[in-house]
């Protein structure tokens, strides 16, 4: 063999050779870029630290704005604000905030006067330019401050409180045909000052007090008041507006709050030492004011804020890569459902009935939103049920809607009881039956209009005795004995103790006579928005949910048109139970857009399901389903914020009622390196170094 061909037969096995440990090291690569380490980290969540309030991030403008620069125009949106010195850098569609922006104050002395016997205070404050008009404004108030400090012996003026004096308040402006200054109090005015209408619609108004005054105070009454009482003291007038635009449209930045109910405002018109925007007020009349320390600035941008703890974003303060996986581990929440709700979306505080004689008036109750109990429900349902006026209820006969109600626990049935008490005067006649026995009566009970049935227990009130029979045996329940619909009467039954031979049973119960007897109702479950469902009636909402007319309305009893077969054609027979426990057992956690509950209604996945089971005032603690992690197909590239919301079964979303939740995330990162190199694959010479490690531990 040549010498040539020994080096090309030794060069040949070397390349296999080095393919085959190439081949092995390739397995062997593979095996370890597999298998990569991983990172734990735990996240606590807390909704108390996202961020409440919304920001403007601002370029301030100092110096920028000449005193009292803002200028309204009557019948107008638009809003002027002066720049000092040709200065303008702004442009139409910027965003500008305005702070500070104010009435300048009015101090007078001895401007207020009390009239004896008159619920309103008069203000002297010349040439105020304020029409009647301007001040039955929503948007125009004024502030009344007292300008010194005041004192112990200060508190009353005759009967006044100070604090009535002081204060935001509306104001009214004379003219000759307004109702709130009778002519007696008028010419009082007319006198003791010496003016006239004109001066007295230029040069004063009008404030409402809670009452009259009286000159003589209640609490020390040695000290007398002038019934024409000029207040010897000084007070400080602020209007709360500009042109009848309210401050607090003017006012603009975040958070919006009672000073500011503005963001910001958009610029529609440059000039060269003045812009103008619209404000969301009209204005009613021009006028320039505004105060020397308005600050002005040009809104960069905005800082989300999430006020609504049901839906919030979190920034974390780790960024976290190549998220492999993220699990719910822990949660605190507080239990927040009540049984009894007003909000729109599932409202159910409401309860609807008519009686059979007042045609198709509805009548209706609203229930407080909370938590009830059975016991606590009825007492409230019976206050409520038992306060409203009848629709032929007169100042001289009122009568109110009437019930009772009763309920069993143990077989689950509620009812309710309808009755009505009216005056029926002169409506009683006694008469003697030998064949009940000789101390027996019957008692005839004359009443139009009457549902009684026999067995039914009516009660009498207020009846006279009725010849020598005592109107104690007669003022009592009864059970009703028996019927007569064409005379629109009832016998009852009275046990005397006494013969009857030769006893006086002449007489009719008296003018006051008054009879409690059962009426006749429908209730109206047909309504979406009533407490029914609690209390076991069926089919709440439905159409067809209407009970017929009866003295006793059971949740055990048909409704109009009884439902016999349910939705698939089953005969239905079955009652409901009270239900005290609240409609939404569980929310929905939404997180980013993770899905790890699948919904089988209209909504999107879910992240977590929170069971809420307990009482209010509880916090839940770990009360999650708990599941596997939720693995990414493909790593999360960056994790640095959390959009987390919160919904109810039916789509709505609960109110925490500002009591914060938190809970905690298990967050896994897969680590740029693999497993048991102790190698970086963000390092160039990666690929080699690891070729390096597995041809060492291939050959060890």
């Amino acid at each position: 063999m040549s010498i040539a061909g020994s080096i090309n037969t030794k060069d040949d096995f070397n390349n296999k050779l080095k393919k085959a440990e190439d081949e092995c090291h390739y397995d062997r690569i593979q095996d370890y870029m597999n298998n990569y380490d991983y990172k734990t980290s735990y996240i606590n969540i807390d909704s108390r630290f996202r961020n409440i309030y919304p920001q403007n991030v601002v370029k301030m403008l100092p110096n920028y704005l000449s005193s009292n620069p803002i200028t309204t125009y009557s019948n107008e949106y638009r809003v002027r604000v002066n720049i000092n010195n040709n200065n303008n850098t702004f442009n139409v569609s910027d965003k500008i905030v305005l702070q500070n922006i104010i009435r300048t104050p009015i101090i007078l002395s001895k401007s207020v006067y009390l009239i004896n016997n008159y619920n309103y205070y008069m203000v002297n404050m010349n040439n105020h330019n304020l029409l009647q008009s301007y001040a039955s404004s929503d948007n125009f108030n004024i502030l009344v401050e007292a300008y010194d400090t005041l004192s112990i012996t200060d508190r009353l003026i005759g009967n006044i409180p100070i604090n009535s004096i002081l204060g935001l308040h509306s104001i009214n402006i004379y003219n000759n045909n307004e109702v709130f200054l009778p002519n007696i109090i008028k010419n009082i005015i007319f006198s003791e000052l010496n003016i006239n209408d004109t001066q007295l619609a230029e040069n004063y108004f009008f404030i409402k007090l809670p009452f009259n005054y009286v000159n003589i105070n209640q609490i020390n009454t040695l000290t007398i008041f002038p019934t024409f009482n000029n207040v010897d003291k000084i007070f400080t007038f602020t209007f709360n507006n500009i042109g009848c635009i309210n401050l607090y449209y003017l006012n603009a930045n975040y958070p919006i709050n009672n000073n500011q109910y503005q963001a910001y405002h958009e610029i529609t018109v440059v000039g060269d030492n003045y812009i103008e925007f619209n404000s969301s007020s009209i204005a009613l009349f021009s006028e320039t004011n505004g105060g020397d320390n308005i600050v002005i600035g040009t809104v960069l941008s905005l800082i989300e804020g999430y006020p609504n703890i049901n839906n919030y974003t979190i920034n974390l303060k780790k960024n976290f890569t190549d998220v492999y996986s993220i699990e719910l581990v822990s949660s605190e929440f507080p239990y927040i459902d009540n049984n009894i709700r007003s909000n729109i979306t599932n409202k159910n505080n409401k309860l609807y009935w008519k009686y059979l004689e007042d045609g198709e008036y509805v009548y209706s109750i609203i229930i407080d939103e909370g938590t009830y109990y059975l016991d606590s429900l009825v007492n409230i349902l019976k206050i409520k049920m038992n306060s409203i006026e009848r629709i032929y209820s007169t100042s001289d006969n009122i009568v109110y809607t009437e019930f009772d109600i009763t309920y069993d626990s143990n077989s689950q049935e509620f009812n309710f009881l309808s009755y009505k008490t009216d005056l029926n005067p002169y409506s009683l006649s006694l008469e003697q039956d030998l064949s009940l026995g000789s101390q027996v009566l019957k008692l005839i009970i004359r009443q139009k209009g009457n549902y009684v049935a026999v067995g039914d227990t009516i009660k009498i009130s207020n009846a006279t005795d009725i010849g020598d029979i005592s109107s104690t045996l007669i003022n009592k329940n009864h059970i009703v004995y028996a019927i007569n619909t064409e005379a629109s009467s009832y016998t009852i039954i009275l046990i005397t103790n006494q013969f009857l031979q030769n006893v006086n049973i002449s007489g009719d119960g008296g003018a006051k006579t008054t009879i409690k007897t059962p009426v006749l109702t429908s209730f109206l479950f047909n309504y979406s928005d009533t407490i029914g469902t609690l209390l076991g009636f069926k089919y709440v909402g439905a159409s067809t949910s209407i009970t017929p007319f009866s003295h006793i309305t059971s949740n055990m009893s048909n409704y109009i048109y009884p439902t016999i077969y349910n939705e698939v054609g089953e005969r239905t027979v079955s009652n409901n139970y009270f239900n005290f426990n609240g409609m939404n057992y569980y929310i929905l956690m939404y997180m980013n857009d993770y899905e790890n509950i699948y919904t089988t209604n209209n909504f999107n996945n879910a992240f977590a399901k929170i069971l809420m089971k307990g009482h209010p005032g509880d916090i839940l603690f770990n009360t999650f389903i708990k599941h596997s992690p939720l693995v990414f197909d493909i790593p999360l590239k960056t994790l640095s914020s959390l959009k987390i919301s919160y919904l109810y079964p039916d789509g709505s979303s609960p109110d925490f009622r500002n009591i914060e939740h938190s809970f905690t995330l298990k967050v896994v990162e897969r680590l740029s390196k693999p497993s048991r190199t102790g190698l970086n694959s963000m390092k160039m010479n990666y690929l080699d170094s690891l070729k390096e490690v597995a041809f060492n531990n291939n050959f060890n």
